[in-house]
């Protein structure tokens, strides 16, 4: 019998500011084929100091970065999941505030290989490639804006392994190219979590690292070195969550985040909620 886990997955996958938005909205858990799942998050993120390359920098003011979005996941088959994330962010310091739709992301994830063992675990492999574009035309070049306005090809390979108690653990890889200016990125997440019928939580270690990218400030001998797009940043963030049904395939979550140490990125700490609820048989038949 497969493993397939109900829209609490999705909890984590809209509360990420711009700059701490390498986490990935691909999971290692199956839709199931006709199931759909949806989330409407919101999330609240304020960091008052400021990794400059490496050494924190306090802010004239605090930075406030509030989001909206929504996230829908389909399962075209036992093994094929369609997943789909559209954000809103709220930027604000001081006097300055911007907001608008940023990067919507679309991906197709594919598990490619599962083992059941005797004990009742599973080992699953999931392979995922996506795209990120950006949906307005904010400005990216500012470091005052909600992201840096670059496309981007996203893969991701995941390790899944889940005991018969609920126990589970997940490693995932991935590469993220970017449009020119902005530099790739190549991230790392480590899941670990407790899934049971009544609720589910769990931790995730996220890192990020750019390759290349220059390091704020700039230097004034290389234009235009008030560009954001140019900027890599670098970053480990700790992040949990939990979940739980309330009514039929309706459930709630909340959680919160914190950046332990970074590169060019704000020392930030969060929290945020969904209300999730699953469609089953969208397309008249079960698994």
């Amino acid at each position: 019998m497969r493993t397939t886990i109900p829209a609490v997955i999705i909890l984590l996958f809209c509360f990420n500011c711009f700059l701490t938005a390498a986490q990935s909205i691909v999971d290692a858990w199956t839709t199931g084929k006709g199931n759909l799942n949806v989330a409407l998050s919101g999330s609240y993120e304020k960091y008052d100091e400021f990794w400059v390359k490496d050494v924190p920098v306090a802010t004239s003011n605090p930075f406030i970065v509030q989001s909206a979005s929504a996230y829908g996941s389909l399962g075209i088959n036992k093994y094929v999941d369609f997943i789909l994330n559209v954000p809103y962010v709220r930027l604000s310091t001081g006097a300055s505030a911007l907001s608008n739709f940023q990067d919507a992301a679309a991906h197709i994830s594919v598990e490619c290989w599962s083992k059941f063992f005797s004990n009742g675990s599973r080992f699953s492999v999931t392979g995922a490639v996506g795209l990120q574009i950006p949906l307005s035309n904010y400005d990216g070049t500012t470091i005052i804006s909600i992201g840096q306005h670059a496309t981007q090809g996203q893969i991701h390979a995941l390790l899944h392994y889940k005991m018969n108690s609920g126990l589970f653990f997940t490693a995932t890889g991935g590469y993220h190219d970017k449009s020119n200016p902005s530099p790739n990125a190549m991230i790392g997440q480590f899941n670990m979590g407790l899934a049971k019928s009544k609720y589910f939580v769990q931790a995730l270690l996220v890192y990020q690292n750019s390759i290349g990218g220059k390091d704020l400030p700039c230097d004034p001998a290389y234009p235009p070195c008030d560009n954001f797009q140019l900027v890599g940043s670098d970053f480990y963030k700790l992040s949990g969550n939990i979940y739980v049904p309330v009514w039929k395939k309706l459930g709630v979550s909340g959680g919160g985040s914190y950046i332990l140490d970074g590169r060019n990125v704000g020392h930030a700490w969060g929290v945020f909620g969904s209300v999730v609820y699953g469609f089953k048989n969208m397309f008249g038949s079960a698994d």
